[in-house]
């Protein structure tokens, strides 16, 4: 009866990370999305990633194509003016999909530990377990871009929104990534360590590493490539 219970634990707790992996996802790319829309731009939404335009970055693409052909035409002052246009614009778009996860994350994270750390094994405290956990993003995010980085040998082996926010801002590339890895490293610890309940720790542990994996494989390589190519 005891390997039964621990069996149920593990699968429902991993089913809770696959659809946490999914919606945390969706969710990252709909603050680019919905920044996009509020900047005046056109964003198209796919499963890892948003794509936007408007007329403004059609006509710099257009002077862009003048300027590195040195034709005569190009009206260089409208091109800067929509050049730092464009760059401001872009900050804030990148800016807001991990500012959506780090507000949903913190948020649920504060929720959980002044009304539901006590009060525990009830849906509304495993609800907001699952929210603060989008935390665990930033860690993923920099450690695996940076062994990505590593294994292709690049100068600056870092990737992802942060270091974009980072090279927007001119700082170090891995900058804002570290920072909010070492947030995201304390968050997650707290949580495992203190908040849930210590007779689940080991199951909820497995099932992170279960559900992680099969929901960002669900997602990225099978279903959201289908749904939001």
């Amino acid at each position: 009866m005891v390997y039964k219970l621990k069996f149920r634990n593990i699968l429902l707790f991993s089913l809770g990370f696959v659809l946490c992996t999914i919606i945390g996802t969706l969710s990252h790319e709909l603050g680019h999305a919905f920044m996009a829309k509020y900047l005046g731009y056109k964003p198209t939404l796919h499963f890892n990633s948003t794509e936007y335009v408007n007329d403004d970055i059609t006509e710099y693409r257009k002077l862009e194509r003048d300027k590195k052909e040195n034709k005569t035409s190009t009206n260089h002052g409208n091109y800067d003016l929509l050049k730092q246009k464009i760059l401001v614009d872009r900050f804030w778009i990148t800016l807001a999909g991990p500012l959506q996860t780090i507000v949903f994350g913190t948020i649920s994270f504060l929720i959980l530990i002044f009304f539901y750390s006590k009060n525990k094994n009830t849906f509304p405290f495993w609800f907001f377990t699952y929210l603060s956990l989008f935390w665990m993003r930033q860690p993923f995010v920099f450690f695996h871009s940076l062994i990505t980085g590593l294994q292709h040998g690049l100068q600056y082996p870092l990737g992802g929104d942060e270091y974009k926010l980072s090279a927007y801002l001119r700082i170090w590339p891995g900058t804002i990534g570290l920072i909010l890895a070492i947030i995201g490293i304390v968050i997650v610890g707290i949580i495992f360590k203190k908040i849930i309940p210590r007779n689940q720790n080991l199951e909820f542990i497995i099932s992170t590493v279960i559900g992680c994996c099969l929901g960002y494989l669900l997602w990225m390589k099978w279903l959201g490539p289908t749904i939001l190519s």
